[in-house]
């Protein structure tokens, strides 16, 4: 299985704790290759193993989807800040991720932003993503189960780490349930080479 994730800097506490105890969690300390500062995890990455029954991966490889930006002094959103802080913008993020699962060379998707607004806007540009914002563990579970969501967008800003990862092992061993709910998926599909996505 491969999944891609990504975060900006607002969603990079979460996405430090999603890489961290429900990805990788047996050997976290290997995670100061990814992004500049190995006390956050503002970047993209792309996490390669076999599915494990908790929700994450066992035998993986790391693979960094974006070049790393240079530091940024200071928080575009919080003038008062003067600790350096390492800006990532979303769009950029959420290309990396959703191109990976569009092409097939990702199986799923998670990306985390302060919203998750922005990310899940970017990430349904792309042609066969289908990215649904959750923001508690029903929404991730229906998305899966219903939606066949293959890209997991959450809002860092509104969750605590708890919330968020238990969210996420919802998520990923959640299945799709098929029948009834494939015909929508087809008419998403039918929209999307109408409108050329």
């Amino acid at each position: 299985m491969r999944i891609a994730l990504g975060s900006d800097h607002r969603g990079a506490q979460i996405a430090r704790a999603i890489f961290c105890e429900v990805l990788y969690p047996e050997n976290c300390s290997e995670t100061g290759t990814v992004g500049s500062d190995p006390s956050s995890m503002a970047d993209a990455v792309l996490v390669t193993g076999d599915p494990s029954k908790f929700g994450g991966l066992v035998g993986k490889k790391i693979e960094n989807l974006l070049p790393l930006p240079p530091a940024a002094q200071g928080a575009d959103d919080d003038p008062a800040s003067t600790s350096p802080r390492r800006q990532v913008d979303y769009p950029d993020v959420a290309e990396a991720v959703a191109r990976k699962v569009s092409r097939g060379e990702a199986d799923f998707g998670i990306l985390v932003c302060g919203t998750g607004i922005g990310m899940c806007i970017v990430a349904n540009k792309f042609r066969g993503v289908r990215a649904a914002l959750c923001a508690n563990e029903f929404t991730a579970e229906l998305s899966r189960r219903h939606n066949n969501a293959n890209v997991l967008c959450i809002p860092g800003e509104l969750l605590g780490v708890t919330a968020a990862t238990e969210l996420v092992r919802r998520w990923l061993t959640t299945g799709y349930d098929g029948g009834r709910h494939q015909i929508r998926i087809d008419k998403i599909n039918v929209i999307e080479s109408e409108t050329g996505l």
